[in-house]
């Protein structure tokens, strides 16, 4: 259903930002394109999903845009999905093999449409990386990691032996554990993230603190 675009409410618990580069590529795909995606709105009007492509349409100059009403959801479930809509579409990876003949291929037709091959969110710079890694697609090696037991397997204490490495299970800030797994030796480099933020209450300074500083 095509609404006025000012009947459409921003979300304002929308924690996604875009750019004015992005903005103005979303408003020429519109373009050249048409607005395909329309917005989602909730029953109330506001935005759940599409705001950058709303912020594109005001760009564009467009009085009224595709909106989808999802009707139905409770307060929790359209908190949830406006989070998930951005999120899981950050997930998918890409065919290298596939991705660089396709933008081959479109390299040769758009110019003959007077499209430019940009208009596919692509930089330049990336498109020429992939124009350059014409190599087969490889595997996330993340895949190939055993799976995670259900069990604890480890507790406070367990120190494990792994070839010359030693991994201990216990607190880096307390000097009996490190020197139990540094076992007398000494380390060249520490990397460490300590609990500094856990509080932003400063103490009160007392009497010998005043008289120090």
């Amino acid at each position: 259903m095509y609404r006025p675009l000012a009947s459409l409410r921003a979300n304002p618990r929308n924690a996604r930002t875009h750019t004015k580069a992005q903005l103005r590529q979303i408003a020429d795909s519109i373009r050249a394109f048409g607005f395909l995606n329309p917005i989602i709105l909730d029953d109330e009007g506001v935005v759940l999903a599409g705001h950058a492509r709303l912020a594109a349409a005001s760009s564009a100059g467009l009085q009224v845009v595709p909106t989808v009403r999802a009707s139905g959801l409770t307060e929790a479930q359209k908190r949830a999905y406006v989070l998930a809509d951005n999120k899981l579409a950050e997930k998918a990876g890409w065919d290298r093999g596939l991705l660089n003949a396709e933008l081959g291929e479109l390299a040769l037709l758009l110019p003959q449409i007077d499209l430019d091959l940009t208009l596919t969110g692509f930089e330049p710079p990336e498109i020429d990386a992939i124009f350059t890694d014409r190599g087969p697609a490889k595997a996330d090696p993340v895949e190939d990691l055993p799976v995670v037991p259900s069990s604890v397997c480890s507790q406070h204490g367990d120190l494990w032996c792994l070839g010359p490495h030693r991994l201990l299970c216990g607190d880096a800030r307390s000097a009996g554990d490190v020197d139990r797994l540094m076992a007398g030796r000494q380390a060249r480099m520490t990397f460490t993230d300590p609990p500094i933020q856990r509080s932003r209450r400063r103490p009160r300074a007392g009497p010998r603190a005043r008289q120090a500083s």
